[in-house]
């Protein structure tokens, strides 16, 4: 785990060999860096997700972006996303980016500047 900090926001960097499987396991990362360091943003690679994440029908991915909604926590998810087929998940990655709490990203410098509301250089 290792912390940010951007345009006066730190940023939760969630190791790319790490896991996630449930909203609970992000959530177990997330909270500490929230109230022990004052994260308001993480970053997590979209191979610590696992491919279930991206077939929304199994409701992984919205139970992770609830979550994270709930908490006001902004997220951003990096990686190549081309892998993953489906008109579906590809609106949902440009909603998403779209919006102000979720961003699709292909790097981790892309991802703090979209978590910090700042265009990447």
């Amino acid at each position: 785990m290792e912390m940010m900090q951007n345009n006066q926001q730190k940023i939760l960097l969630i190791d790319k060999h790490k896991k996630i499987a449930s909203a609970g396991d992000l959530f177990d990362h997330i909270s500490d860096a929230m109230y022990d360091h004052g994260c308001t943003g993480v970053v997590v690679h979209e191979s610590s997700l696992g491919e279930a994440f991206f077939d929304l029908k199994t409701g992984i991915a919205g139970e992770i972006l609830q979550k994270c909604s709930t908490y006001s926590i902004k997220i951003a998810i990096v990686g190549d996303f081309s892998k993953y087929g489906g008109k579906s998940l590809k609106a949902f990655i440009h909603e998403s980016n779209n919006g102000n709490g979720v961003f699709f990203k292909q790097t981790v410098e892309q991802g703090i500047f979209a978590i910090s509301g700042q265009e990447h250089p």
